[in-house]
């Protein structure tokens, strides 16, 4: 025959029960559980006071109007009250509309209105109690985008051309007052390194007051990325807007002049002479020391080039009057 199962009892030591360990706790988090719930129910059942952060929002204007100042995000408002209500405000704070078409609001009868009657509660301080706000005309312009972009390239990599934005400028709206005094928006700044490909940036614009509206807070940078090499040529200096009867001597008359060209370009570069080096007849007019600096300058825009530099700096010069 199949032993019967016998069902588990406490096991009494002394003459108590001894209960597992598991039960144990349960029973403790169950007592623990009815005696906080009873303390919540003793205790917010009594009155109180509490200050508590109230949002401020303000309600749409008119679309020729606009803010000149930020407002407040919140007002402070002391409430007396059933411990039950004042922990539902605390914990989910329902926000004061303003209508900003008067340009003063009462936020003390507001909120009273909002909040006091509504939760019947009592409020005893609102701070701030009035609501100033500086209304103006709302206007419009367009301001350029200044990209904040920090790029490290890998060894004999640079910008072929100029980096481009996309787009290059922002319509700005706000009040009138502070619209004028904007004269450019800028990016966020970012950091790029070993840069040596074409780049093709998403980019962040920078935040401004809330009382400024963008057409759009993203824009993008782009900007074609080549391997450089260097080369080298010797000039004549030659001077430029001299009189009928005047010509200048440099000594020594030739320059030599140090460039970067992207590789792709080296071939083109090389079958022309990218740079001149000259002295405007100005200069030397106005010169006093027998010494002067001539200009290096590109002979053509069609090759990107990058002066690195020449040598001499300066060269000596006399001028040589004709019959």
């Amino acid at each position: 025959m199949a032993e019967s199962k016998k069902k588990k009892e406490p096991v009494k030591q002394g003459g108590k029960a001894n209960f597992p360990r598991a039960e144990k706790v349960i029973v403790f988090i169950v007592a623990y559980v009815i005696a906080v719930s009873l303390w919540l129910l003793v205790n917010l059942g009594r009155d109180y006071t509490l200050n508590v952060r109230i949002p401020i929002e303000i309600a749409q204007l008119a679309d020729d109007v606009s803010l000149a100042d930020e407002p407040p995000a919140y007002t402070t408002v002391s409430i007396f009250g059933e411990g039950w209500k004042l922990l539902n405000i605390y914990n989910n704070p329902p926000a004061v509309l303003v209508d900003a078409s008067d340009g003063v609001s009462n936020l003390a009868e507001i909120v009273q209105e909002n909040i006091g009657s509504q939760q019947d509660v009592v409020i005893q301080k609102v701070q701030p109690g009035l609501l100033n706000l500086n209304i103006e005309e709302r206007v419009s312009k367009m301001v350029p985008v200044i990209p904040r972009v920090s790029v490290d390239f890998r060894s004999q990599f640079d910008f072929v051309g100029s980096p481009r934005l996309i787009p290059d400028s922002v319509r700005i709206t706000g009040a009138a007052s502070r619209v004028q005094n904007i004269t450019e928006w800028r990016t966020r700044t970012i950091e790029l390194s070993d840069v040596k490909d074409n780049l093709f940036v998403d980019m962040e614009l920078e935040r401004g007051p809330d009382i400024i509206h963008l057409n759009t807070n993203r824009v993008v940078f782009q900007a074609d990325v080549s391997e450089y090499t260097e080369g080298e040529i010797r000039v004549f200096i030659r001077a430029e807007g001299l009189p009928e009867n005047r010509e200048v001597r440099f000594n020594p008359s030739v320059i030599s002049i140090k460039y970067d060209v992207p590789l792709e370009e080296y071939a083109p570069a090389q079958e022309i002479v990218p740079y001149k080096a000259f002295v405007p007849y100005a200069d030397l007019a106005a010169d006093t020391t027998g010494f002067i600096s001539p200009i290096i300058a590109p002979t053509t825009d069609e090759l990107n080039l990058k002066l690195r530099s020449y040598q001499p700096r300066r060269v000596s010069y006399y001028e040589v009057i004709r019959d």
